[in-house]
């Protein structure tokens, strides 16, 4: 009697434990590898967490041009194609290319990258992003780098269905969801209006600030751009020459802010404002229909508010 009831402890131990653990086998299905793809509304999704080839690059502990030469073989000949080769905007990835110049500093960011976490917030976004403007027939592919905190910018559209999150120190699961939004917006844009044409810096600042409109609609929540509401004369002015000229160096001036009086952000902030005034001078106004608007368009709109 005294086995028996010893045996059925025991089986009731083991079952519960599989119960509270029950975890253990999720766990395990959930876990995330290098590559994680999914479907939503007839699209095709995959995020490519590259960070996790970086651990065995630094294990081999080399340096120079034999690094470079291991980052390329290792690293950037598994995911090129996916991530950003041949793309419209090849050249906004141009930061991966290389191994990060402080080893330290991209290593601690590895330390604090969740595959899991990760993986959730980019999922989301595209669910979310895809459910508000559905591009059916399409595949989208997200590519996750760690950085050294040096890179240009933390997340760039490398062309159509190729995004790019360069993860820092600041990068946050809403910073991440709000960012892949944003991006998957610019890939649209990117697929139905971009005809090869150069940028001026106006054309820039519509499109970050469609981006911006896009990624505040998925998440209404999240404030990843803060917005200055009030139109200062004075600071459009000090813009307002430089529209009509094709200049990356003054754009990222304008968007950073910082100089010539502007505040931090100034671009970002104003670039979202002229969509806002263009949606107030259009009302019902879709997303098909402001994604298409011009720049010149939404200028008229902007600069009724300066008058």
């Amino acid at each position: 009697m005294r086995f028996t009831s010893f045996f059925f402890f025991l089986i009731m131990a083991v079952a519960l434990t599989g119960c509270n653990n029950g975890g253990t086998e999720a766990d395990a299905e959930e876990s995330i590898g290098l590559e994680y793809t999914f479907e939503n509304n007839g699209q095709e999704f995959e995020i490519i967490h590259v960070y996790q080839l970086y651990d065995a690059f630094y294990e081999e502990g080399l340096k120079g041009e034999e690094a470079t030469a291991s980052y390329t073989s290792s690293i950037l000949d598994q995911v090129a194609d996916k991530c950003y080769k041949d793309g419209e905007f090849e050249q906004n990835a141009e930061y991966v290319l290389a191994p990060p110049k402080n080893r330290i500093a991209a290593q601690d960011n590895l330390k604090r990258m969740d595959s899991q976490k990760i993986n959730a917030s980019i999922k989301e976004s595209l669910t979310k992003s895809s459910d508000e403007l559905p591009i059916e027939g399409s595949k989208t592919t997200v590519c996750v780098f760690p950085t050294d905190n040096n890179a240009p910018a933390t997340f760039v559209t490398a062309g159509v269905g190729k995004l790019v999150v360069l993860f820092d120190r600041n990068t946050t699961n809403k910073i991440l969801k709000a960012g892949v939004a944003n991006k998957y917006h610019h890939s649209y844009w990117v697929d139905n209006h971009y005809n090869g044409e150069t940028f001026t810096v106006l054309d820039k600042l519509v499109i970050e600030g469609k981006g911006t409109l896009f990624q505040k609609l998925v998440y209404p929540d999240i404030n990843a751009a803060p917005v200055d509401e009030d139109y200062n004369k004075d600071l459009w002015s000090r813009i307002e020459g430089d529209l009509a000229n094709e200049d990356d160096k003054k754009a990222q001036e304008i968007f950073k802010g910082g100089r010539n009086g502007l505040p931090s952000q100034y671009g970002y902030s104003e670039s979202y404002k002229m969509l806002q005034s263009f949606m107030n001078a259009n009302e019902g106004a879709t997303i098909e229909d402001w994604t298409a608007a011009t720049s010149e368009e939404i200028l008229e709109a902007h600069k009724a508010n300066y008058n």
